[in-house]
């Protein structure tokens, strides 16, 4: 496996040697890349090797289960500049290592969707398969590729952004016909049981909608959060220094803070849409009411069909 970027990293004071064999946290570095997954690659492979491109010298790393094998420096051209990484897994560790294309390849989209404008270039040489990933707006890009075989009930998606206390935050919306999904990262770690980043998006999306019901439909009465997320499909991303993550598996984001973060961003774009855009407003509220009122139909008919509920 060959990983080629073509920005050259930024250690700082730290040597190349170091970041591939020394623990010096998990990052981000200076130039947004996360060191602790160098030295994690290197200790997971029998064999690594690494090649900067900078300032008209290539500096390589060769190592073995860790341990440096091979070192190589040498002039290079002056305007190339970048990183390449190959590494064979250890078998020692992993078994049998087979490469999985379509994981690969599904992650890599994932990464662009949520890096707008970088382009990611994936060949698989077993094959000759090659695919390209850049969007210009990646997470409005996202939510509409989840969109892709669904109705929406509004043309647009609605896409949030927004920083506050080094917690920056991107939040894709768009209702559809049918049930909800929630996509959601912290530092693009996928997190498939979400956590306060979006439960916070959930209390801002519901917190608008009443919001909406209550200045504008008289008489109308609030609905639940389920309602008000019927049909909807949202792309949460969150990038902060010191993420937290619940349990050992660290599928569910854990700082508190975030989650008034989100909620409040998402709270005040989604009432100023609404006003700019009163008929979307009217189809997702709408949406959310036949939602409600769907709800409690059915569950009166419970009530209705069991003998302890009715003499209660």
């Amino acid at each position: 496996m060959e990983v080629v970027d073509d920005r050259s990293p930024v250690f700082g004071e730290l040597s190349l040697e170091s970041v591939f064999t020394q623990w010096h946290g998990l990052g981000p570095g200076a130039d947004g890349r996360y060191w602790g997954t160098y030295l994690a690659a290197n200790a997971l492979s029998a064999e690594l090797t690494v090649r900067v491109r900078t300032d008209g010298s290539v500096y390589q790393h060769t190592f073995r289960r860790g341990v440096t094998h091979a070192v190589l420096q040498s002039g290079g051209a002056p305007n190339d500049r970048g990183l390449t990484i190959r590494f064979r897994p250890d078998s020692l560790i992993f078994g049998d290592v087979r490469f999985d294309s379509e994981t690969i390849r599904d992650r890599l989209r994932q990464c662009a969707f949520l890096h707008s404008g970088v382009r990611i270039s994936f060949t698989d040489e077993s094959d000759g398969a090659h695919d390209e990933f850049e969007f210009a707006d990646g997470i409005r890009a996202y939510v509409a590729w989840l969109n892709a075989d669904r109705t929406p009930i509004h043309p647009d998606v609605i896409v949030i952004r927004g920083e506050e206390a080094g917690v920056r935050y991107e939040v894709g919306l768009q209702w559809c016909e049918g049930d909800d999904v929630t996509v959601s990262f912290a530092n693009d770690r996928r997190l498939p049981e979400g956590g306060t980043h979006v439960y916070g998006m959930r209390a801002g999306v519901t917190k608008a909608v009443n919001s909406f019901i209550r200045e504008r439909i008289h008489g109308e009465r609030v609905v639940k959060g389920d309602d008000a997320r019927t049909g909807l499909a949202a792309v949460v991303s969150v990038r902060l220094a010191d993420a937290m993550f619940m349990g050992a598996a660290r599928i569910q984001l854990d700082n508190p803070e975030v989650e008034g973060i989100v909620a409040s961003g998402v709270t005040q774009f989604l009432r100023e849409h609404f006003k700019a855009h009163p008929a979307v407003a009217d189809r997702i509220v709408r949406n959310a009411i036949a939602a409600r009122d769907s709800r409690e139909t059915v569950s009166a008919a419970r009530n209705e069909n069991d003998p302890g509920k009715r003499t209660q």
